[in-house]
């Protein structure tokens, strides 16, 4: 069972990572790019901003509906996979494994889409008490996008 204690490690070791492991070097280059769309990655409907070199990404999403955290690995020109940590309602605490085909190679400009599986906690707005909210519920999402 996943903890409010496990959650908020893993958002600080991510967050760390996003400016840590992205530092200049001889081999990689870093990137920054921005891009809008819908689904997890993205607050619900949003844009990210990111940072990448060669095959690695580090993203931070706003949206209308919620804001997100995750990080990407190349394993194809195409494909990457990563992990999403985001708050998009109707749910809070979302934790998401993404899997994203990106229809020009790399993370080049152009399309994208993904799907995303993982588990996430209700949304406890006013009306509801910690007893009646659901927790670690499995959710299955798609995501789409357009890097600029």
């Amino acid at each position: 069972m996943i903890t409010k204690t496990t959650h908020s490690l893993f958002a600080v070791i991510l967050a760390l990572l996003l400016f840590i492991v992205p530092m200049p070097s001889n081999a990689n280059t870093v990137d920054y790019s921005i891009d809008t769309g819908f689904g997890i990655p993205y607050g619900t409907l949003g844009i990210r901003g990111s940072i990448y070199t060669d095959n690695l990404r580090f993203r931070l999403a706003l949206g209308f509906l919620g804001a997100g955290i995750g990080g990407d690995v190349l394993v194809t020109d195409h494909v990457s996979i990563g992990g999403t940590y985001a708050s998009a309602l109707p749910y809070e605490n979302v934790r998401v494994l993404n899997l994203t085909y990106h229809f020009n190679s790399r993370f080049d400009e152009g399309w994208s889409l993904g799907l995303d599986l993982g588990e996430a906690d209700e949304y406890c707005g006013l009306n509801c008490t910690q007893e009646t909210r659901e927790t670690n519920r499995p959710i299955i999402f798609f995501h789409a996008g357009y890097l600029f």
